[in-house]
């Protein structure tokens, strides 16, 4: 389901978690390696690039 679904997924497994309440714990709990893994995901890679891109124009402007 996570391939397919990451949202539902994801929902699915915080409603079951009794740690994690929300995806925003999840990202306040991630060490410097588990953020630099997820920066190296080509998606993640996309955006960063896409974000960049967007901020460079914005700055010419």
């Amino acid at each position: 389901m996570a391939s397919f679904q990451p949202k539902r997924a994801l929902e699915q497994l915080l409603s079951q978690s009794k740690k994690v309440q929300n995806q925003l714990q999840i990202i306040a709990q991630l060490k410097d390696e588990g953020a630099e893994i997820l920066r190296q995901a080509p998606f993640i890679q996309e955006i960063i690039h896409f974000i960049e891109s967007v901020r460079e124009t914005a700055k010419v402007s």
